[in-house]
């Protein structure tokens, strides 16, 4: 389906609803955390924030979770966060990026263990993420689609997690369900992106076999 063009100026009055929208969703979770963060700071988050539904979905934080969380707020230390957000309308005061960065392991594990108050909200921000990008991406590559990459976060707890997966992962397709992710197009998508990277496998595997052979008669005619 070809997307609408939508003008800079519709744009910018799209994503200002989108940061007003979920400023009012967190804003308790803000208030008692006591932080006011960034258009860029809360996008960056709420890019991660599935990590925390899906670990809280057993009710503990294991090792291995709580490595993930570690290795997630280190991207932070990146240099990933954009400004191009920030010169929307916002709240004066926010968190300097250099805290923010310190904070954000402190914030995510915070929400797993505090998720049974704030999942609901945390949805509706994903719902209204999910949205954002269905109607400004501009990419034609489906695979970037930000709902794609909620459920690769989401799914990757199962995959790395060294306990039982019986709890999370009903709870987890649970989650999927209410962000309203069609799950059989996901599948598709998993399955076109595995031939893809089968198909780059072989290709790469050829150029070194026919490589090994110039070295071969290279060697053979010295």
């Amino acid at each position: 389906m070809e997307k609408q063009v939508i003008t800079p100026t519709e744009e910018k009055v799209i994503l200002n609803d989108f940061f007003a929208e979920v400023r009012e969703l967190l804003a308790d979770y803000c208030q008692e955390r006591e932080m006011v963060l960034s258009n860029s700071q809360l996008y960056a988050f709420l890019l991660v924030s599935p990590i925390t539904i899906a670990i809280a979905t057993d009710g503990t934080v294991d090792f291995s979770e709580t490595t993930m969380l570690v290795d997630v707020a280190a991207y932070f230390d990146r240099d990933i966060l954009s400004s191009e957000f920030d010169q929307l309308e916002q709240p004066e005061d926010v968190l300097p990026d250099d805290i923010f960065k310190k904070r954000v392991y402190t914030e995510l594990r915070y929400l797993c263990v505090s998720m049974n108050r704030y999942e609901e909200k945390l949805i509706a921000c994903l719902k209204a993420l999910i949205k954002l990008d269905e109607r400004l991406s501009q990419s034609e590559d489906e695979a970037e689609a930000i709902k794609y990459k909620i459920v690769d976060t989401m799914n990757s707890v199962i995959y790395n997690n060294l306990g039982e997966d019986s709890i999370e992962e009903p709870k987890i397709q649970k989650v999927l369900d209410s962000l309203e992710i069609d799950m059989e197009l996901v599948k598709q998508q998993t399955e076109k992106e595995n031939k893809l990277m089968s198909k780059a496998e072989e290709e790469a595997l050829e150029k070194e076999e026919a490589a090994q052979v110039t070295e071969t008669k290279k060697e053979e005619k010295k």
